[in-house]
């Protein structure tokens, strides 16, 4: 008797149902069931790692560099620059890639600019716009005088940049002998970490690319704090750059030939 009552319900309920969809024209829609999500893909797993990795050394190397005194910074800016002068790249180059210092907590560059002129060295010197959510750094001839850049305005970095009255020359694959290349941290193996944006890794590509035989030596300086130690690596991606030379307060690291790494990565 109870199923008999369960089943008569059931049938009313559904008369019922019925009745209420037909009278709105509603209809049931069978949906399938939502796919899996994709498989994490190998390579971009491995880029994620690699940039983990960087960003563990960044503020460990900052850290470091933070611990050095303006007057150890200029102290060992200037026996870098001893040390750059008696290379061959440097003596026999015309035309070099040179960059202005950040206020503080990075080699200092200032003098070794004022000295490569008197030498008749022909600079060029960074130019990086305002324009940080496209990152993008372009080299332009500097004036031949003086202290030019005390008269030049400043980026977000406190670095003075090219107005547009003295970015007369825009260097191009082919136009640079010697690039003296900043950055964050090194190994002795020549790879380097930058400060995160791309900024240089974008601008040697420019002069890297085209048939040209003319390729730019890539000179790394670096403050001691900036060199890892034997043994310890640089995660690197496929667009980095490895330095020819790496030159420190205290040696010169020749490395292979700067070129972008054929394996995998700031």
């Amino acid at each position: 008797y109870q199923c008999l009552l369960e089943y008569q319900c059931l049938l009313e309920y559904q008369c019922l149902l019925e009745y209420h969809l037909a009278s709105r024209k509603c209809e049931f829609v069978v949906c399938s069931p939502p796919a899996p999500a994709p498989a994490p893909d190998a390579s971009s797993t491995a880029v994620d790692k690699i940039r983990q990795e960087k960003k563990i050394l960044r503020k460990e190397i900052r850290r470091k560099v933070k611990e050095v005194s303006d007057d150890d910074v200029k102290e060992q800016s200037n026996e870098v620059w001893e040390r750059v002068k008696k290379t061959e790249p440097y003596k026999s180059s015309k035309t070099i890639g040179m960059f202005l210092s950040m206020p503080k907590n990075e080699i200092y560059t200032y003098g070794w600019i004022e000295e490569a002129l008197k030498e008749e060295k022909i600079l060029f010197v960074p130019h990086v716009g305002s324009n940080f959510e496209e990152p993008d750094m372009e080299m332009f001839e500097c004036p031949r005088r003086g202290k030019f850049y005390e008269e030049w305005p400043k980026n977000k970095w406190k670095i003075p940049e090219p107005p547009s009255e003295d970015r007369e020359k825009l260097a191009k694959a082919g136009d640079l002998d010697l690039i003296l290349v900043p950055g964050l941290a090194f190994d002795r193996q020549g790879h380097r970490c930058g400060q995160g944006k791309g900024y240089y890794d974008r601008f040697l590509a420019k002069m890297f690319e085209g048939d040209t035989t003319k390729k730019p030596t890539l000179m790394a300086v670096c403050l001691e704090a900036q060199l890892l130690g034997d043994g310890d690596t640089i995660p690197t991606h496929e667009h980095d750059f490895t330095m020819e030379f790496i030159v420190t307060p205290k040696e010169i690291i020749e490395c292979k030939r700067g070129t972008k790494r054929k394996s995998s990565d700031d």
